[in-house]
């Protein structure tokens, strides 16, 4: 019996020793690990000693990125760079949008509108745009986590107005170059918006392209050689 320890009592209550009986302590000046005697460790991390032995020891609790998500349908799927250059899996459901990368907790950010139809994503200016079709303006978000998306104001209500200054169009998507913004719309028109922007001067920077012919535009290619752009269409015959 320890010195410290006191006799047991009829009304006592017995202590029972837990633990794992096989160990002793550290050893960390024995240089070689062969030498160490039973019961003791030199080093170990994140182990537990379990029957007179190691093993890893489980957390209780999931990191969280590895937490399912319920994402339910998937409208639509695109990628953002944040600022700090961390890029983000970004994936449109019915009431938001979320953001999601290996090793964080995924981000959702709300909208007030419902989603059940397609969507596409792209990025200019440090802006992420969403794309709602020909009959729907296009959302944007600024990057800050604490503001949600926002529809493109209309920038000819500035001081003085520009009656010849508009938002860029209504469009299933878009694609950035030299700084701008380009935007198929209608049937085979694109605009481009002004440089760092998401307006543009509709009188000189809104193209016909094939005029006259009956090809719809579905796509815009920027290539960067001798500034030209090419543009893909298809016949609907």
């Amino acid at each position: 019996m320890a010195r410290w320890q006191r006799p047991v009592w009829p009304n006592d209550q017995a202590i029972s020793p837990t633990g794992d009986t096989a160990f002793v302590g550290m050893d960390l000046k024995t240089e070689d690990p062969a030498k160490l005697l039973t019961g003791w460790y030199q080093e170990g991390y994140n182990l537990r000693l379990e029957n007179g032995g190691m093993a890893s020891r489980k957390g209780v609790i999931a990191p969280g990125a590895y937490n399912a998500v319920s994402y339910g349908q998937i409208y639509g799927v695109g990628l953002f760079s944040d600022p700090d250059g961390l890029e983000w899996l970004v994936l449109a459901v019915a009431n938001g949008v979320w953001f999601a990368r290996d090793g964080e907790t995924p981000k959702f950010l709300p909208m007030a509108t419902v989603i059940n139809y397609p969507v596409e994503f792209s990025q200019a200016f440090n802006i992420l745009y969403l794309w709602r079709g020909a009959n729907q303006t296009p959302l944007r978000w600024k990057g800050d986590w604490s503001v949600y998306w926002e529809e493109l104001p209309n920038p000819s209500t500035g001081t003085p107005p520009d009656s010849t200054r508009y938002p860029v169009p209504n469009a299933v998507t878009a694609e950035t170059f030299a700084n701008r913004m380009l935007v198929p719309h209608d049937r085979d028109s694109v605009a481009v918006s002004d440089i760092g922007s998401d307006s543009y001067q509709w009188a000189v920077n809104d193209f016909r392209i094939n005029f006259g012919e009956a090809d719809a535009l579905v796509r815009v290619f920027p290539w960067v050689q001798e500034t030209v752009l090419f543009f893909k269409q298809h016949s609907v015959f």
